[in-house]
């Protein structure tokens, strides 16, 4: 055993899995504690750094990705709304980087994942046109698009489990419900994959650089 939760201040309840740096220290989140969860590092020697405390009933069901500059990105569910996307600086300031309307998703259940344009891509268990969930897509402008709304018919409902990509773009996930089989109430759930057309990650990638030249004060390429 590596650490055992109190249920106090260092968390309680961790559901999701953990990530781990160069230096091998593992990230994760939990759900419990003294408040709706924790973003906690531990280290290689076993001790546990709570990073951030989270407050307002936000829980963060799913794990976390980093990218090469040590930031986190999570997402959280419940309290103050349908749920959020979350970024975690190194020196523990937590960003939000979208609050979901229901409309545009609610309830993310599944981490996220970087795509080859610098997208976070994820889903939500609920919301959507229809309300059984969704796949979004997150720029680095802080524009979501909803990629696919489910309909909790044949192309299922519910997805709660993490996406992985292949090299052309499309996404793959499941779902809980939905699907062809009425031998399960409300469906025996689906494998997806979902198309991303090439044209549309180009101008995501083209839109993510301008953001990037904006705050670094260099000049805009091509157009958005």
């Amino acid at each position: 055993m590596l650490y055992s939760f109190t249920g106090g201040s260092d968390g309680a309840l961790p559901f999701a899995g953990l990530i781990a740096d160069a230096a091998s220290n593992l990230y994760g989140t939990t759900i419990g504690g003294d408040g709706p969860g924790t973003a906690f590092q531990l280290t290689p020697s076993g001790d546990l750094n709570v990073l951030y405390s989270f407050t307002g009933g936000d829980s963060p069901w799913a794990g976390l990705i980093s990218d090469a500059a040590g930031n986190l990105y999570g997402t959280t569910e419940g309290g103050d709304g349908p749920g959020t996307v979350f970024q975690l600086t190194p020196s523990g300031t937590l960003n939000v980087l979208h609050r979901f309307t229901g409309r545009d998703g609610a309830v993310p259940h599944g981490a996220l994942i970087f795509d080859a344009a610098g997208n976070l891509d994820g889903t939500t268990h609920n919301g959507g046109t229809s309300g059984y969930g969704t796949v979004f897509q997150l720029d680095s402008s802080g524009a979501l698009n909803v990629l696919h709304s489910f309909t909790g018919g044949s192309d299922g409902g519910r997805p709660g489990a993490d996406l992985i990509a292949d090299a052309a773009g499309n996404l793959y996930g499941t779902t809980s419900s939905g699907g062809a089989t009425a031998s399960c109430p409300g469906g025996c759930g689906t494998v997806f994959q979902l198309t991303v057309p090439a044209s549309f990650i180009a101008g995501q990638a083209r839109r993510n650089m301008n953001t990037k030249a904006l705050r670094e004060g260099m000049p805009r390429m091509g157009r958005q």
